[in-house]
């Protein structure tokens, strides 16, 4: 039997699938992250492709069919607009989700990871810098995520494989804290170690 439910995710993933419809990876606030098909979304007159492009955040109606879950409609609550006009902001924030859909498993519901993503996307739209501060941004986003999701960051151990000094690391520290509140102030150093960090773990 069919069962339907409304929630607001962001659209992490859109494959194309069969001849008009797409697949979907979304991760929701209620439910976790969902594998979802959208019919039509293909077809020149479809009224859902724009609400399901990748980035978006929006509030969908979703269907629960006997083998596959389905977008019944959709409506885009923010497309971070300036998000997708800058090539580097869209590198580096592209590699940023699909670092959250390898880690983040299917139905894991955690409002906290959902509350980094969403906020991670704001600053990553709202924000003007260079292509290295978006790298080191993305890669302070990661470093947060795993925090998060209790991998536990051993301190001692990354800052010998990063021959990083206490200053540098205690700083990155404060960097983790306030993402929720914002884009934090790196300097290029700073930058620099966050991204190897990130590195060695992804490795």
């Amino acid at each position: 039997m069919e069962s339907t439910y409304t929630t607001e995710g962001i659209v992490l993933r859109r494959d194309l699938w069969r001849e008009a419809d797409c697949r979907l990876v979304i991760y929701t606030r209620e439910s976790g992250k969902l594998d979802l098909v959208a019919r039509g979304v293909k077809k020149p007159n479809s009224k859902l492709a724009g609400h399901l492009e990748p980035f978006n955040r929006l509030k969908l109606m979703v269907i629960n069919g006997r083998s596959k879950s389905y977008v019944a409609s959709a409506q885009a609550l923010d497309s971070f607009y300036y998000l997708k006009q800058d090539l580097d902001k869209l590198q580096w924030a592209g590699e940023w989700l699909a670092d959250f859909n390898r880690l983040v498993k299917d139905n894991q519901v955690d409002a906290k990871l959902y509350s980094l993503l969403a906020s991670s996307l704001v600053v990553f739209n709202s924000i003007k810098a260079g292509p290295i501060y978006y790298r080191a941004l993305a890669s302070l986003y990661l470093l947060k995520l795993y925090e998060l999701m209790g991998e536990g960051l051993d301190w001692e151990e990354l800052s010998r494989q990063a021959n990083a000094n206490q200053k540098h690391l205690e700083l990155l520290k404060v960097s983790l804290a306030k993402l929720y509140q914002g884009a934090p102030k790196l300097t290029k150093n700073l930058a620099q170690l966050i991204i190897h960090l990130a590195l060695v773990l992804k490795n």
